[in-house]
């Protein structure tokens, strides 16, 4: 992870980037949603069995963020390693990752090329979820960014969404 690369980058020659995300009440598919239109990415999300909805998948997802629990998750359609970036957006649970993007990571961390991480909380301090996502990847993505739950429904998260483009130069 981290490194250089070189990519020649430009209107006519996107970088070729993979948005691969979880959610569970549906913030980090608008995160998504604009990353996408900003990047022409293609785009993943990751799929397990079971429901995380209601007060007991709240509970559930918040219990295993704070274990950083390992769940099982359906593969992906796409190689991460045919891409040149991939942007991975999740909610954090308990001040982690999501268990499932925590699962995407251990699976497929050998295939990722650059990454980019894009956060959704109800956390004023996600400080600890890019740390443990720094561990889990094995160092730092090219760029961070997050979003909470309340600008996310204000339609506040466009500034945070730019920023985090102008970050991977996009």
């Amino acid at each position: 992870m981290g490194g250089c690369f070189i990519s020649d980058q430009s209107p006519e020659h996107p970088m070729k980037t993979l948005i691969v995300y979880f959610t569970r009440t549906g913030n980090t598919r608008k995160i998504v949603d604009e990353l996408q239109a900003g990047l022409a990415a293609d785009v993943e999300m990751i799929t397990e069995e079971g429901s995380r909805r209601g007060p007991l998948g709240w509970l559930k997802s918040g219990r295993q963020g704070a274990r950083k629990a390992d769940v099982d998750i359906q593969p992906i359609e796409s190689d991460p390693s045919r891409y040149e970036l991939v942007v991975l957006a999740s909610p954090v649970w308990a001040g982690n990752v999501s268990a499932p993007m925590r699962a995407f990571i251990k699976r497929y961390r050998d295939s990722l090329p650059e990454t980019a991480v894009f956060l959704t909380h109800d956390s004023p301090d996600v400080a600890q979820a890019f740390a443990d996502v720094d561990d889990l990847l094995g160092g730092e993505p090219l760029a961070r960014g997050d979003a909470d739950g309340k600008t996310i429904k204000d339609g506040g998260h466009l500034e945070a969404v730019k920023v985090f483009l102008e970050k991977i130069g996009a």
